[in-house]
């Protein structure tokens, strides 16, 4: 297998990178790609709470599991990686912006079909427990998609 390090600069997220992945990946037979987050860079915009954990989703993941809270059994989640903020700055205007630097230590090969890569989308998340407890709520952990924001993702690849 060969291994790529991929980087992302973008000013906005969820948008496809198929191309920038079919420019390097070559026509073998293999049926499996791996993904491995190595490093995240952002600085999000938040108006009425404090953010928590910004989550990052392949829809494409073969090998992450998430514990189902209605029947605590292990089942197929599209999470691959979570990144919380190292610090938060307040805008004069009054709100506030959390700033992102994670850098991976642990290698966490996340494996996804090859045949999805033409199809391949980061999502970002962030948990809406964390606003619904601040009301009270003890309702289910969900998440919500986040509106566009600056970021910068590096992940290996492999083939």
């Amino acid at each position: 297998m060969t291994e790529y390090l991929v980087t992302i600069n973008d000013n906005k997220n969820n948008k496809n990178y198929a191309r920038l992945i079919d420019c390097i990946r070559p026509q073998d037979d293999g049926s499996y790609a791996y993904i491995c987050i190595t490093k995240f860079q952002a600085l999000v915009l938040f108006t009425d709470v404090i953010p928590n954990n910004i989550i990052l989703c392949i829809d494409s993941a073969q090998n992450s599991y998430t514990n189902d809270p209605a029947s605590s059994i292990a089942v197929s989640s599209s999470i691959i990686d979570s990144f919380a903020p190292i610090n938060f700055t307040t805008l004069v205007d009054g709100s506030i912006r959390a700033i992102y630097n994670v850098e991976n230590n642990i290698v966490n090969w996340i494996k996804i079909n090859r045949s999805s890569l033409s199809n391949l989308k980061f999502n970002f998340k962030t948990c809406n427990q964390y606003i619904l407890s601040l009301a009270g709520s003890t309702d289910s952990i969900t998440y919500s998609d986040l509106d566009n924001f600056p970021f910068t993702l590096q992940f290996k690849i492999k083939f």
